[in-house]
């Protein structure tokens, strides 16, 4: 039995959309770019009526409706779904006699979101469209001006939300808590190697019974401990940079921050490491000053300069306002 979800419409959704306010303000600049470049045409290629969810047992379809009256018959349009301006998914339909569309799309993967997804259309370059198609679009050159090909518009007035409200208040709190997890994890390796070096300082930790530096010891803390969970946190982190999360597409301003974090911590690590070889009179070794599979590279710092504890606080304030977790205080409010 087909469920409708109804239209796709934020109102049902608004207690949950303070991040969504966020989120739109990151793509913003890239929103405008997109709009700039629809406005430009002085044509309407394809108007999109409406946008209704629909599922169907476990599989989720988009039931378009759109008109084209300035588009030849059998012209290529490209359908593209956008989530925070990223493809997530392309349908190619052909515009029939009529010029009304109305196709269903499958969609194979998405996630629930208080971030808009946006349709996209344009159309297929003209070497790609059938002969007729193409005759006429070489020879309307007013409807069809070769500097604007691929003819692109970005629907935003019809934009909309994927899944139920219960989905995207759960999906909302997942992604807070992946964020939540692992900027604790990487404070916690800051304060392991902190409170490491005060244990050789003190002769806790690290030391032999004559007080001698016990360099082999420390060196597995730092390469089993510290440096590999560090490398598999930033391997992790630039696939979702990358697009291959597709969790991932909406977060890459706060994901990009998560990066700098680690980036942060990898770098005081690593150098209060170096720092305790050349107090022990030891040569610092490779592995801290070129960690492999590690960037120790930080916006305004370096090695000379570290990033203090207050810098990685304000990392993580930055990443927690862009999830949700935290709000900009009001006008008048002031910090609290």
């Amino acid at each position: 039995m087909k469920k409708s979800v109804g239209p796709c419409s934020a109102t049902k959704w608004l207690p949950i959309l303070s991040i969504a306010a966020v989120m739109s303000i990151i793509a913003g600049q890239w929103s405008a770019s997109l709009l700039a470049q629809s406005e430009s045409l002085d044509v309407k290629y394809v108007e999109i009526i409406s946008i209704q969810q629909r599922v169907d047992g476990k599989k989720h379809f988009l039931d378009v409706k759109a008109k084209a009256p300035n588009l030849p018959v059998d012209c290529k349009v490209q359908f593209i779904l956008t989530w925070n301006y990223q493809r997530v998914q392309t349908h190619v339909v052909k515009v029939p006699t009529s010029k009304r569309i109305e196709e269903s799309f499958l969609i194979k993967d998405y996630a629930p979101s208080p971030t808009h997804y946006v349709m996209r259309t344009q159309l297929e370059e003209p070497k790609d469209q059938p002969r007729k198609v193409r005759q006429e679009m070489e020879k309307d050159t007013k409807t069809f001006p070769a500097g604007a090909v691929p003819w692109a518009e970005h629907h935003e007035d019809k934009k909309f939300l994927m899944g139920t409200p219960e989905e995207i208040q759960a999906a909302v709190a997942q992604i807070q808590e992946w964020f939540k997890e692992r900027y604790t994890a990487l404070g916690g390796l800051d304060r392991k190697v902190s409170s490491a070096v005060k244990a050789v300082e003190s002769g806790e930790k690290y030391v032999n019974g004559k007080g001698e530096f016990e360099e082999k010891k420390w060196r597995d803390m730092m390469d089993k401990e510290v440096l590999q969970p560090i490398r598999e946190y930033q391997a992790d982190f630039e696939e979702g940079l990358m697009g291959k999360k597709m969790d991932m597409l909406a977060y890459r301003m706060p994901l990009s921050d998560l990066r700098e974090l680690s980036r942060a911590v990898a770098l005081r690590t690593t150098q209060r490491s170096v720092t305790l070889y050349e107090e022990k009179g030891l040569d610092p070794v490779k592995d801290d000053l070129e960690p492999e599979g590690v960037s120790t590279v930080v916006r305004g710092f370096k090695r000379e300069r570290l990033p203090k504890s207050s810098d990685l606080g304000k990392m993580v304030r930055k990443i927690n306002l862009a999830i949700g977790l935290e709000q900009e205080p009001k006008e008048g409010e002031g910090s609290r």
